[in-house]
């Protein structure tokens, strides 16, 4: 006992350091610290191990580290789990007037998938006034026209031709200048259109970033364990920077929606997010995980033996820049895809006219 009481002492701190650096840091790091970053929540975990070691080694040492932990847990995740057990609201925003409210329904729909049918009980019981759609496909984007049109007259869709990258946004509301765009030479499809409202125009943005578990968008064969070893950010990173920058030069509201491909908290989050409002994170209870939802696996892909009970992290966002302000955000389950439905109602009572 008392020979592994230096090891687990060592380790401790070693993880504990490691957290700090990948939490805490604002310079870039190497593999795997932003690995450790994006799945920061679960590095925790050990440390449950270590609270209960400290008295049965009596271990003043495993007992202070154990102490240090949680007090860091707090300052990272305090407010998540506070609003996620009813302690704490994360905003108190009166509802607004129905004229001056927008509300947006964003979905990564997984390609390849054609069958809107599931999505589209969804749109009937929320009735969202903006749909953002990534990864649809040609087929997908027919049946779903076909099945909404009516309602949603205007809509715009860019990159059906491709395997995964297809992006298609549908809308109550007039949209007008739409311009496709990618963020380089590897990245996803991405679009923009300008919105008219009642309270007066926006730029909406429809985003899919790429993967930093398959960057290069070329190998969807792996397993997930392998694709961690494959980790790299970089490129959703430059993507990001040079996405925030041009969507916070638009003159006027801005709204970001999609897949980001980007883990809540983390170091590419905490930089990139200045100056932006992010629905859920303001206006949303619990941790809002929306990637990947449990027991789905991807067609073609060898089945995990290691089963989810619950999405690991929250990739998917509405942000907001300008006066809109979210009063509210919650996730819908969708057993048709690997992610959540993220919905998200904005308040445009103080838009300019």
């Amino acid at each position: 006992m008392r020979s592994l009481r230096p090891l687990l002492v060592l380790g401790t701190l070693g993880l504990l350091a490691l957290l700090a650096v990948a939490r805490l840091g604002t310079w870039r790091s190497p593999w795997p610290v932003p690995l450790l970053d994006t799945f920061a929540l679960y590095a925790f975990v050990p440390f449950i191990g270590v609270a209960v070691a400290a008295p049965l080694m009596r271990s003043r040492a495993l007992g202070l580290l154990g102490l240090v932990a949680l007090l860091f847990f707090g300052q990272q995740y305090g407010s998540t789990v506070g609003s996620a057990i009813g302690l704490t609201s994360r905003t108190s925003v009166a509802a607004p007037a129905a004229n001056s409210q927008v509300r947006i329904l964003t979905l990564n729909v997984q390609a390849p998938n054609d069958d809107p049918q599931l999505l589209l009980g969804l749109i009937r019981d929320h009735r969202p006034d903006l749909l953002l759609l990534q990864e649809v496909t040609t087929g997908y984007a027919q049946a779903l026209e076909q099945a909404i049109g009516a309602d949603y007259p205007f809509s715009y869709a860019a990159g059906l031709e491709t395997e995964h990258e297809g992006a298609g946004t549908w809308s109550r509301l007039p949209l007008a200048d739409p311009q496709p765009f990618r963020l380089s030479a590897w990245g996803n499809q991405l679009h923009r259109v300008r919105v008219s409202t009642a309270r007066g125009d926006l730029w909406l943005y429809n985003v899919p970033l790429p993967n930093p578990t398959d960057p290069t968008n070329t190998d969807h064969e792996r397993g997930r364990l392998a694709a961690m070893w494959a980790f790299d950010a970089s490129r959703r990173d430059a993507e990001l920077e040079d996405l925030m920058e041009g969507a916070a030069a638009q003159m006027g509201p801005v709204i970001l929606a999609g897949d980001f491909n980007l883990a809540a908290g983390s170091r590419a989050y905490r930089d990139s997010l200045a100056g932006w409002h992010d629905a859920f994170g303001e206006a949303g209870q619990g941790f809002g995980h929306t990637y990947p939802v449990p027991d789905h696996d991807h067609e073609g892909e060898p089945r995990q033996w290691l089963k989810r009970p619950f999405a690991l992290l929250r990739i998917d966002y509405v942000l907001t820049r300008g006066d809109l302000r979210p009063t509210r955000a919650w996730t819908e389950v969708m057993v048709d895809s690997d992610h959540l439905a993220l919905l998200t109602d904005l308040d445009l009572s103080d838009a300019p006219n």
